[in-house]
This record gives C-alpha cells, sequence and structure tokens, in this order.
C-alpha cells in the first residue's frame, strides 16, 4: 500500500437551529448528497436518550467522491429535546487507500460547544496518518467472531448486533472497515447505535448496533437483516480464515493477509461477499505454501459468487510451479488451471506451457480432451503441446466424432499422421487427417511410408494425390528396405500406373540402382512411353546405375529394354537393344522366356512368311535389323549388339534383305574398317554378306 504522510479531511457540523440542519463545515454538498448528509446525522431514532459517548455512522456520500465518517453526540444543552450534534468527516474516496489505521480518526471528531462558535469546523483540516490504534478497550474473540461471521457470512444482510456497555464498538467498527480494502470500503455503511433502521430504499446499511433500548427488531426488514446475539459461536473448518482475521484486526503493521486482501479485493467490486473467499485463498495458498491446498481454494472460489481476475493468475501460476508428475491433481484443479490457458501461454514459456499440459494430460485426458474441444482455435501454444502430447490410440478414439479438432491438432503437429494406427483406423479418421496432411508437405516422404506401408488402398491413393513426387520416394524407400508386403507393393504399383508421367519424372529425378525396384516399375510402364530428355534414355541411366547387372537375371526387365529399343521412341535405341538382345534372343532359343513376356514383345515384331514366322529368333533379328536400318542407327553399336559370332552372322544377313540394308552395312563398315575394336572375323562377316548380296 502507498504511503502518505498526511491526508486532507473535508468536515461538516450538523445540530439544531429552528430545526436539524448544515450549521458549518468546509464542504457544503448540494442535491441527494446534502440531503443524505442531512439525514444521517440525525439522530438515529426519536424519543430515546443518547449515550453522553455518542456513536459513529460510516457511509458513501452519494453523487460525490467522498465517503463520511461521523460522531453523532446527544446536545442536552439545546432547547428541543432529542437535539444531536454530528460532526462529519469526508475523505475522499481516492484517499481510503492511504488511510493506515481508521481509528485515529476517533481522536479527530470534536464536539461543538456552543460557546465557541462553529468556525473551526469551516476549514478542511490535515491529519497525520499512523498506525497508532488509541486501543480503547478489549473485545471478546467470540464477539468478533459473531460479528465477522455475520457479516461475511451474509454478505447481502444488514447485520444487527446487540449494544453493550462492556465493548467501545465504535472502536472496532472502525477497525473492521480499516481492514477492508478500499473498494469495500468505499461501500460499506455501519452505524453503531440505531434506535431505527437506518437503511433505506435505496441505500442498504451493512451493521447496525442496536441500541440497548431496543427490545426487538420488528422496525427492520425481516428479509434483509439478520440479528446476531452475542453468543460465542463455534469454528468450523469453513470458518477457520476468522482467527486469521482478528489476529489482523489487532496488528499494528500491514500484515500479509492484509496485503493478500488489498491486492486481489481490488479487483472485484463485489463488495463483502469477497472477503470469505480471499480469506480462505490466503489461509490454503498464503499461508501454508510448502503443502497448498489448490483443491480448496478453487472450491472457494467456485462457490463465491463474484470473480478474481489477479487472484487467478496468482493461482494459476502457483499451480504451474508445483506440478510435481508423482502429485495427482483433481480434476477441479486441472480444470482451472486449463481455463486459464489465454494467461499462462502470455506469461509462460513454452516448456512450462507443455509441462502443464503433460500433467493435465497424464493425470485428466478426459478433462484435456474437453478444453481442447472448447478453447483449441483459441489457445494455440496449448493446443500445440497438447498435440504432441496425445497417444496415437486415443488420438483415433476421440478424434473421430470430431474431425474439425482432429484436423487442427494435425496442423500443429503433423508428425501424428506418421503413426500407424492413424491409418488402419476408419475414414472417420483417414479421411479429414488426409484432407489436413495434404498441408504440410515437409512431413510427405515420413508420412507417405507409413501409409503405403499399412493404409488400404484408398489410402495408399491419398498418399500419392496429396504427395506426389514424396510418395514415390517413400515407395522407392520402402522397397529398399524391403519394408512392403506383396500385397502392399500390388496396391502402390496399380496406384503408380494411373499416373505415368508422374513416374518417368520421378525415374529420371531419383537414381534407382535396384534392379527388383526396376523390374516393377517397368512391369507397369509401356515401353514405347516419349522420353523425357532428348539425349539420354532414362532407362539406359536406371540400368548402369545398377552396377554389372546380369539381365539374364531378370528377363522381365530384359524384355522392356529390348521392346523400348525395338519403338523407335528413344533417343538410344541402338543401346537398349544392345543390352539386352543376347539374354533374350538366348531364351527364345531354349524356350525359356515366359509367355507373359514373349506378349509383351511379340507385339512388336514383323510378322514372316508363312513358313518361318514360328521363328521367335529370326522374328527377333529381322526386327532388330530394321530398326538399326531405319532409324540410321550407329553401325558400331549394331556390331556390339550380340557376342555370339553365329548369332551376329545371322543378324547380318537379315540386315542384307532389308531394302537399303546393304548400303548400310557398307557405309557402317567403311566408317569402321580401321577400327581395332572390331574384329578381323566381324569384318570379313559383313563383307561377304554385302558380296552375297551383290551377286
Amino acid at each position: 500500500m502507498t504511503d502518505c504522510s498526511h491526508i486532507i479531511l473535508q468536515q461538516a457540523l450538523h445540530g439544531y437551529q429552528d430545526g436539524h440542519r448544515l450549521l458549518s463545515g468546509s464542504y457544503k454538498p448540494k442535491g441527494l448528497a446534502s440531503k443524505t448528509l442531512l439525514n444521517l446525522s440525525d439522530s438515529s431514532g426519536p424519543n430515546l436518550p443518547l449515550n453522553h459517548r455518542g456513536y459513529v455512522t460510516g457511509y458513501p456520500l452519494p453523487d460525490t467522491k467522498f465517503y463520511v465518517l461521523a460522531k453523532t453526540w446527544p446536545a442536552p444543552e439545546q432547547s428541543r429535546p432529542g437535539c444531536v450534534w454530528t460532526h462529519s468527516l469526508l475523505i475522499n474516496v481516492s484517499d481510503l487507500g492511504l488511510l493506515k489505521n481508521p481509528t485515529i480518526l476517533l481522536n479527530v471528531f470534536q464536539r461543538p460547544q456552543l460557546e465557541s462558535g462553529f468556525d473551526i469546523y469551516e476549514k478542511p483540516i490535515q491529519i497525520q496518518n499512523s498506525n497508532i490504534h488509541g486501543f480503547t478497550g478489549d473485545c471478546p474473540k467470540g464477539i468478533l467472531r459473531n460479528i465477522l461471521k455475520g457479516l461475511y457470512c451474509f454478505p447481502e444482510k444488514t447485520i444487527l448486533l446487540n449494544s453493550s456497555e462492556t465493548i467501545d464498538f465504535d472502536w472496532w467498527l472502525f477497525s473492521i472497515w480499516g481492514q477492508q480494502w478500499p473498494r469495500l470500503r468505499r461501500s460499506f455503511k455501519f452505524c453503531t447505535f440505531a434506535l431505527s433502521d437506518r437503511s433505506t430504499q435505496d441505500s442498504q446499511f451493512d451493521l447496525q448496533v442496536l441500541a440497548p433500548e431496543i427490545e426487538g427488531t420488528r422496525s427492520w426488514n425481516q428479509n434483509s437483516s439478520i440479528h446476531l446475539g452475542l453468543q460465542k459461536i463455534e469454528i468450523n473448518n469453513e470458518l477457520g480464515w476468522m482467527d486469521t482475521a482478528i489476529e489482523d484486526l489487532l496488528s499494528l503493521e500491514d500484515t500479509p493477509f492484509k496485503i493478500h486482501l488489498w491486492k486481489y479485493g481490488a479487483d472485484t467490486d463485489g463488495g463483502r461477499i469477497a472477503f470469505v473467499p480471499l480469506a480462505q485463498t490466503w489461509l490454503a495458498i498464503e499461508n501454508t505454501p510448502r503443502s497448498p491446498n489448490f483443491d480448496a481454494v478453487i472450491l472457494a472460489l467456485e462457490k463465491s459468487l463474484v470473480s478474481f481476475p489477479s487472484l487467478d493468475n496468482r493461482l494459476a501460476i502457483l499451480i504451474s510451479q508445483n506440478l510435481e508428475e508423482t502429485i495427482r491433481l483433481t480434476k477441479r484443479v486441472l480444470g482451472f488451471l486449463l481455463n486459464k490457458f489465454s494467461f499462462l501461454e502470455a506469461t509462460l514459456e513454452k516448456d512450462e506451457v507443455l509441462k502443464v499440459a503433460k500433467v493435465a494430460w497424464e493425470q485428466g485426458p478426459e478433462t484435456s480432451w474437453a478444453f481442447l474441444q472448447k478453447f483449441a482455435k483459441k489457445a494455440p501454444i496449448f493446443t500445440s503441446a497438447f498435440s504432441r502430447l496425445i497417444p496415437a490410440t486415443q488420438f483415433i478414439s476421440k478424434g473421430e466424432d470430431d474431425p474439425e479438432l482432429l484436423a487442427l491438432l494435425i496442423s500443429k503437429n503433423p508428425s501424428i499422421a506418421a503413426s500407424p494406427e492413424i491409418w488402419t483406423s476408419g475414414e472417420g479418421i483417414t479421411f479429414p487427417v488426409a484432407e489436413e496432411i495434404k498441408k504440410h508437405p515437409k512431413v510427405g516422404k515420413e508420412v507417405s511410408e507409413v501409409m503405403l506401408r499399412v493404409g488400404p488402398s484408398e489410402v495408399v491413393k491419398m498418399a500419392f494425390q496429396n504427395f506426389g513426387h514424396e510418395a514415390f520416394e517413400a515407395f522407392l524407400s520402402q522397397l529398399e528396405t524391403d519394408a512392403l508386403s506383396k500385397k502392399q507393393i500390388e496396391i502402390c504399383l496399380a496406384e503408380i500406373k494411373s499416373r505415368p508421367f508422374n513416374l518417368l519424372e520421378l525415374i529420371s529425378k531419383y537414381s534407382i540402382s535396384n534392379i527388383y525396384t526396376l523390374s516393377l516399375l517397368v512391369s507397369i510402364i509401356d515401353p514405347c512411353h516419349s522420353n523425357p530428355s532428348p539425349e539420354k534414355d532414362l532407362w539406359v541411366s536406371s540400368f548402369e546405375a545398377t552396377k554389372d547387372f546380369n539381365i539374364t537375371r531378370n528377363l522381365k526387365f530384359g524384355v522392356f529394354l529390348l521392346s523400348r529399343g525395338l519403338c523407335k521412341v528413344s533417343p538410344e535405341s541402338g543401346k537398349l537393344i544392345s543390352l539386352a538382345f543376347d539374354p533374350i534372343y538366348d531364351s527364345l532359343a531354349n524356350s525359356k522366356l515366359k509367355n507373359e513376356d514373349w506378349g509383351k514383345l511379340n507385339k512388336l515384331l514383323p510378322n514372316l512368311s508363312f513358313y518361318n514366322d514360328w521363328d521367335r529368333c529370326l522374328r527377333l533379328r529381322s526386327a532388330v535389323a530394321q530398326v538399326f536400318v531405319s532409324e540410321k542407327l550407329s553401325f558400331y553399336e549394331f556390331v556390339k549388339v550380340t557376342k555370339n559370332d553365329k548369332t551376329f552372322k545371322e543378324l547380318v544377313n537379315s540386315v542384307t534383305k532389308i531394302d537399303e540394308g546393304s548400303y548400310y552395312l557398307k557405309n557402317g563398315l567403311s566408317a569402321l574398317i580401321d577400327d581395332k575394336a572390331i574384329t578381323k572375323k566381324r569384318k570379313n562377316c559383313i563383307l561377304k554378306a554385302i558380296e552375297d548380296y551383290e551377286n
């Protein structure tokens, strides 16, 4: 609380002068304020004598910035019976928080003397702000408990209290008022000697001490008041805060309890109703810092009809700082903590938020999921933290009924989609996850590997639709590690087959050295497809990357290379034929080529005469000869097509039977006649074929 050594007070004196009226004052109110000051400065009831000590009244002055503390005495020196003097001190409400100990004001009141006049009330007065009590008498704790119970356990009621000759109620009620935080002070209304109800329809008093002569409370509204006797009351756990409050009343210092009240009471305009939860929270957390009872605090706050934003924030921080995975938090505490997500996200570091989320999910998954359903969009940091904590199995079981939340969690942590359980669940999970995950290409390969490995055909299709190149790369890597079952391979190949152009780009992009992978790919590709590059055939490049692979061990791949060479679409048709001719030719000669593979090759071979069409080797030689001659392919590659001299001789003879075949042989041999890489035997074979053709 801010320190101020002096406080300025306005003052007013009311008394009898042809009626009860304002006699003097440094402040002269108008309107409703004037009427209120006049009414409450008059006697608190008719026809009953006042004790010479008088009584005090405290109340806010309407339509002004003042709070009034007034002292009223009997005025027997006046000619009219029942007259009173009332000295009112008007405190600016902005100074209420500076007033350390209101009991010092009891010594400021001055009863007027007729012979001295009223000039001393004409000017404001300055008082020294002090913690000095000026204690004038004891009050049994049982009675104080009764007063506190009435005020704060029945906050909507006017508390009626029997007077006592042995108790200085002026001093104790000033102390109780002084314990209150400024906002409560400025609304609190009390009177220490009431001959009748001082409340009005528009302004209800909080506490009234009944005059001894009052035998009943019939003149008070029974629905809005409660009459407490002076007997002691039993204190249970719920009222355990009273002793702390009483100790604070007797303290000469700003106690931690009072600081707590003032700090968090400033948040609420709930009046007396706020006192009990504030006191209970003090006992539960501030007074027992080593073992705070968070559940009790939150329960007290929940029961309260007012809110305490700053106290809620303080509590949220304390809970966060005291989180231990070995200590189980109640559902109430978890719910409270998560409901403070906005404050925690703005206050805590991200790793601290993650810790809160971790404990919350481990100890209260249902509470945490309910929080996400309500606040996920408004709590990005918590949502991101939860997305990294939720196990895939629970993600599936809870997310199927809330696809929108499912997608949001995926957006925060796309790696969730790399869990196999996601893609083996129903459409209620796979579809919303697939829709969201396609927005996150960075995890495309990682997620695709899982989708291809475990997913049904629809999931595999989604992988290629969403990720394209990344899915194909995932397929290749899965083949390299033998991670795919035969069934999954068939599903993947069927999907890849529907995207040939995309596939050719990818084969061109990736260096595939696994012959098994290449043989799978060629099984779904037309060998006569156009080539992405005008200079290099991508299949020649792929084969060269296999590092001296023998096509004899995979005739399917050889048939593809040879067929592609015969299609006349490749910039390296001659090399394709050279790579595959011998293994395929030998398999035909030995009847070892499967019918399926022969069927693919057969479509590209010429039909011969009825007597020769059965000869598959002759048909293949004729097709190769036709391509080399018609496409004017490299004669050097022609000479190297086969390693077998007998087969080469037969191939040369097939060339001579083609128009311009002998011309191709002549020109080719002329260019390579001195090339030592071509054997003399093959040169002679070519010369002999040319001579036979010309003769």
